[in-house]
């Protein structure tokens, strides 16, 4: 079980990678514009929010990272619960005030990897 929440968590990790990619660099480009439903217009006037969202979610990704390469097992386990609490956290706050769909792309694949951590 352990292989399974490391697998987990760095899946939530590269999601997160995604996620920067996404709100740093293509936000105003057609794939951003088509992933988030947003005009041009209203990406150009957020663009400069969306990188900073985008540089918090590479924070997340590297704290997931460090967790996973720690080498005291239990200072991982530590930080690996930490960073995906983290990471449900904000995705239940981005389900209530922005979409419900981060519910399910943000905090379950965390929730699932925080299960299967604790599990392992």
């Amino acid at each position: 079980m352990t292989m399974v929440g490391n697998v987990l968590v760095a899946l939530v990790a590269a999601l997160h990678v995604y996620f920067l990619v996404l709100e740093m660099f293509l936000w105003t480009r057609p794939y951003g514009l088509k992933t988030f439903g947003n005009t041009l217009e209203k990406a150009q006037a957020s663009a400069v929010l969306a990188a900073n969202q985008g540089l918090y979610n590479g924070f997340l990704a590297a704290g997931l990272l460090w967790g996973l390469l720690h080498p005291a097992a239990a200072v991982a386990l530590q930080i690996k619960t930490f960073f995906l609490l983290c990471v449900i956290v904000a995705g239940l706050y981005g389900a209530w005030s922005v979409s419900r769909k981060i519910l399910v792309v943000q905090a379950l694949p965390a929730a699932l990897a925080l299960a299967a951590v604790w599990l392992g």
